[in-house]
Order: structure tokens, then sequence, then C-alpha cells
């Protein structure tokens, strides 16, 4: 099989995508295997596919799939979405929907379905959006957990704290509540 899909993929001028994709037409896992191998050997050669891909990747391998997203420039971005939703791909949704612009959704979508606070953190520095700090202190304050979680990785995503005043953050943070290792946290961001 290996050998075959190799071939394939090496006699692609002779055997042209679109003739091997007819022929793989109601076998799916073997559709998803050619045009996997042909977009690591050449994406620009499947390139029409990959709108497919998508759909193959979710079900034969989701956990490629994040990487095709990030490697793939010709995705039909809202029909993405609405694969990785029907799948409940988290990840997958928070990168399209970056992807797509609305990064406040992702944003939302990370707190509210992954409750990770480093990664929401790593999100927002990879959009570079300042107003997306004041979204997640915003998500944030529900809990004393999720405000400790904030400070710890603030301090350890490097960029964070030129872009968040620690102060700030601290007079928002309703009185009465307890932060776990707070004191520590404030000395390691200050």
């Amino acid at each position: 099989r290996d050998r075959t899909l190799q071939l394939l993929v090496d006699n692609v001028d002779r055997l042209p995508v679109e003739h091997v994709i007819s022929q793989l037409e109601g076998n799916s896992g073997y559709e998803h295997l050619y045009l996997d191998r042909l977009f690591k050997t050449d994406a620009k050669r499947g390139a029409a596919y990959h709108n497919r891909q998508v759909e193959l990747y979710a079900e034969h391998e989701p956990e490629c799939l994040l990487m095709f997203l990030r490697s793939s420039e010709n995705i039909n971005w809202k029909a993405a979405l609405q694969i990785c939703r029907a799948k409940s791909m988290i990840r997958e949704q928070v990168f399209v929907m970056g992807r797509m612009g609305d990064t406040h959704n992702a944003l939302k979508l990370i707190m509210t379905k992954l409750g990770d606070v480093k990664e929401a953190v790593r999100f927002i520095m990879e959009h570079h959006d300042d107003d997306l700090f004041d979204l997640l202190i915003e998500l944030c304050l529900k809990s004393a957990n999720l405000i400790s979680d904030l400070l710890e990785h603030l301090a350890s995503v490097e960029g964070a704290m030129r872009t968040i005043d620690p102060l700030v953050l601290i007079h928002k943070i309703p009185s009465g509540i307890k932060i776990p290792g707070l004191r520590d946290k404030l000395v390691k961001i200050v």
C-alpha cells in the first residue's frame, strides 16, 4: 500500500490527481492516504482538494488536522469551522476562528471549553491583540483559580508582561477573593 501511494504521488504527471481521486471515490480511507501523501510531498499539487482533506483528516486522522490547517493556504475557513464544530474539535475551532478574525469568540472558546489560561495567553500573543487581554481578565475574574493561573502564566509567556500592567489586574480582583499562592505569583511577576 505504501509503495502504491508513493508511485501514484511520484507519477502525478502520468496519473493526474483528478484521475486518482475519481478512482478512489467511495473509499475515503484511501483517498485520505493519497491526499495526505500528496500534500506532504507537494502541497500545491493537491491544493484543489484541501477542503476535502479537512473532512478526511477530521474523519481518519483528527490528531493531524490542526497541523494540516496550519500548513494549508487553500481552505474555505467557514466550511472548515463547520466540520470542526460538528466533530467537537475545540483547538481546531480556535485556530480556524483566529484565521477568520473572530479572535474574541476563539478566546472565549479556549476559556469555556478548555479552561486553559496558558493557551489563552499564547493565543493573545500570537494574534497581537491587546484588547484580548482585557477580555481574558474579565473571563478570569469569575474564579480564584483562573486568576491564579493568569498571574502564573503572565510571568511565564514571553512578552505577556509588556502588555498587561499587573497592578491594573490586581485592582480588578474582587475584594475578599482568596487566590492560591498570590504572594509568590506577585513576586514572580514583579
